[in-house]
């Protein structure tokens, strides 16, 4: 019942996965309530609780009750793991969350969403997305955004070709990282996290070149988004926005960006008089997905600010919500640039 008013009072399709409304905020769902979930694992908690009492009398009181048993049945009902640790409680939305991810459409990518910073809009009360922006995210979340892929497994449409391009299927993924008519959103998409990233790492002290020049040995041109300096080490930063297709995509993504780049070390060395060179890649998902690896990435400039981790993920995921805006309707608001100072 609270999930089919959520889905009407959302305009979320009928098909949207359930594992969306019942994953914990935290974990990129709504956190709703399942009453026939929640409630008997209450049960078992308390059950537990009573039968780890520091009372040794009540203990064995309540284990010729058979307990237990009936722990382990209600568990077992629920499909739910016992802690070994008494002090951890049961809980239910952990399937939930390996359901969600085991669907083929809906769980594609939903790894990457397994971080706070990627869920911060989710969180009760929060103001960084609009209303209209909201649904649409869930939406994207869900692989349920209207594209002709996505209307295809309602419909049976058997057209599912981009309508901009001609070239390929009409996937978030497609329109996102791929489809030419959507290059210059792309960019501005882009462009605005390294922007960010500029400022805050002239903030911390670094002596930043956004965008260098350099050739190789061979005489190739590379030109790399960031190169931060400080104290005799330089760092190269390469940010990417990527698509959350599966659940590697964004570490592939950084290691691509590490490979891409690190022949440039002895370059960066002569050209900025450096001893030390790191290379990183600091891929962000379309959908605001966070890879782990980027914290890493974050720490050694400095960067360890969770709020500027969430604000990053929230800006691709705009980005990526107006790119698909205009995409569909030819309306929108336009691309948000990120040359402005913006807020966290």
């Amino acid at each position: 019942m609270i999930r089919r008013y959520v889905k009407k009072w959302l305009h979320l399709p009928s098909c949207t996965t359930d594992h969306l409304f019942y994953t914990s905020t935290a974990m990129g769902g709504l956190g709703l309530p399942r009453l026939s979930k929640s409630a008997p694992c209450s049960r078992i908690n308390t059950k537990r609780a009573v039968l780890n009492s520091k009372d040794e009398n009540i203990t064995s009181f309540v284990k010729t009750t058979g307990i237990e048993d009936e722990i382990r049945d209600t568990a077992d009902k629920l499909n739910i793991r016992i802690p070994s640790n008494p002090k951890q409680p049961a809980t239910w939305r952990k399937n939930e969350e390996k359901e969600w991810a085991a669907q083929p459409a809906a769980g594609k990518g939903r790894k990457h969403f397994e971080h706070k910073c990627s869920n911060s809009w989710l969180q009760a009360g929060s103001k960084y997305l609009r209303e209209g922006d909201i649904i649409s995210a869930l939406q994207v979340r869900a692989d349920t955004y209207p594209t002709r892929v996505a209307l295809a497994r309602a419909d049976g449409r058997e057209d599912i070709t981009c309508r901009r391009c001609k070239t390929a299927p009409e996937t978030g993924g497609h329109i996102s990282g791929h489809c030419p008519a959507m290059k210059g959103y792309r960019i501005n998409r882009h462009n605005g996290i390294v922007e960010t990233l500029c400022d805050r790492l002239k903030s911390k002290g670094w002596l930043v070149s956004k965008e260098p020049q350099m050739r190789d040995a061979e005489g190739k041109l590379w030109i790399p988004d960031i190169i931060a300096v400080k104290d005799g080490k330089a760092v190269l930063i390469d940010p990417t926005v990527v698509y959350e297709s599966n659940g590697d995509a964004l570490s592939r993504a950084n290691q691509a960006k590490v490979r891409k780049y690190l022949h440039l070390v002895p370059v960066i060395k002569e050209q900025f008089g450096v001893t030390e060179v790191t290379v990183r890649g600091l891929a962000v998902g379309a959908r605001g997905g966070w890879c782990k690896g980027n914290a890493k990435t974050m720490e050694i400039v400095g960067l360890n600010d969770k709020g500027l981790h969430s604000f990053i993920c929230r800006f691709a995921l705009r980005g990526t919500l107006n790119l698909l805006r205009i995409f569909t309707d030819g309306r929108g608001p336009g691309a948000r640039t990120a040359t402005a100072p913006m807020g966290l």
